[in-house]
């Protein structure tokens, strides 16, 4: 019996050990290669620093202890932090090319993986070959109206808190702006979230962005058993929400011949209807994917073979478009009001150039 005992005690320890190596092997990687950074704990790297700081204060800190360039661990994942702006700019830009695949949040479900966000390689390329030409200027021109309208009725909720002499909520106020500038935009789907808060479609889409910190702390160490057990990141009750919202308008779309429409689902489903006629391919849009080193996509834009659309890419994007532009451009808007806010000089400034640039016709 003491035997057994025994063994089973050295096989738990050994276990452990085990899973100890294997769980902290990646922690020497940048201390091997000279590069300052804070020191990980197992299962969560870095990451824990943010259960009790802001994200701002976490990097504020970090960068005035180990510099513009450091290298920190999501879970057991080596990262590079650059925070040098002339490096940050060739990244974005000059050298955009050479860093194509992002930190994969897909390979659990099947939209995701056909997203830009998820898509590496090849794929990546592909897709972004796909989608590159929906955002030509003349394109994006023609979403004017839609913008527009959406902008009076942030116009409407400021002349009425100013006629009553209220506060305002600005990162409020620019977050429904940004959610009715996205829906008419990406899904030509008219909101009012300004005074119809409980449209599903708001209801949902504020859904995407309350992360179950579970889900969230799951995804950062233990995404081998959320693919295993295909445990989404993201509500699976919105997801199908947008899923079905989507499909059902892009069904519609493809049975209506006219194709008025001139939002980004709408350019998808051009696209895919339009594998074999490229004439209306930006050649500014060819010329600037081969400036900016995507020589390979520049031709991808002519290769009829490669630019091939399926529903899958359409659902997938359409969905991204809202995910990645929503709470960022939103956060913009609501810095770039306070900003304005305390620098009048600016705001005169910037009021100026508006009015200099916009024609008889409010254009």
């Amino acid at each position: 019996m003491f035997s057994l005992s025994f063994t089973s005690f050295g096989v738990i320890i050994s276990a452990l050990i085990g899973l100890y190596l294997y769980l902290s092997r990646n922690f020497n990687y940048w201390s091997s290669r000279g590069i300052k950074g804070p020191k990980p704990i197992i299962l969560l790297g870095n990451v824990w620093e943010l259960f009790f700081r802001t994200f701002q204060e976490v990097e504020d800190n970090r960068l005035e202890k180990y510099g513009k360039i450091y290298g920190a661990y999501m879970g057991s994942k080596p990262q590079l932090v650059v925070a040098e702006p002339e490096l940050v700019k060739n990244i974005m830009i000059k050298d955009f090319h050479l860093f194509v695949n992002h930190n994969n949040l897909g390979s659990i479900d099947e939209i995701a993986d056909h997203s830009l966000l998820s898509a590496e390689d090849e794929e990546w390329k592909r897709l972004r070959s796909i989608v590159s030409p929906t955002f030509s200027t003349g394109k994006i021109r023609k979403m004017h109206a839609m913008v527009e309208h959406c902008v009076k009725g942030v116009d409407k909720m400021l002349e009425k808190a100013a006629n009553g002499e209220q506060e305002v909520d600005v990162r409020s106020l620019m977050g429904n702006y940004t959610m009715d500038g996205i829906a008419s935009c990406a899904f030509a789907t008219k909101t009012d979230t300004h005074n119809d808060p409980n449209n599903p479609f708001i209801i949902n889409a504020r859904k995407l962005f309350s992360q179950n910190m579970w889900r969230s702390f799951g995804y950062l160490t233990m995404k081998p058993v959320m693919k295993f057990f295909n445990i989404s990141i993201l509500e699976p009750t919105t997801t199908d929400f947008f899923k079905k919202a989507i499909t059902e308008i892009v069904s519609q779309r493809k049975k209506d011949k006219s194709g008025g429409h001139h939002d980004f689902l709408q350019l998808m489903i051009n696209a895919q209807k339009n594998v074999d006629n490229l004439d209306d391919i930006d050649d500014k849009l060819m010329a600037a994917e081969a400036h900016h080193g995507m020589d390979d996509n520049s031709k991808l834009l002519t290769n009829k073979s490669k630019l091939e659309v399926s529903d899958l890419d359409i659902l997938a994007n359409s969905l991204l478009f809202f995910l990645a532009g929503f709470e960022t451009t939103g956060h913009l808007l609501s810095h770039m009001s306070y900003l304005l806010a305390i620098n009048p000089e600016c705001q005169k400034k910037l009021m100026e150039e508006v009015v200099a640039n916009t024609d008889a016709n409010g254009n």
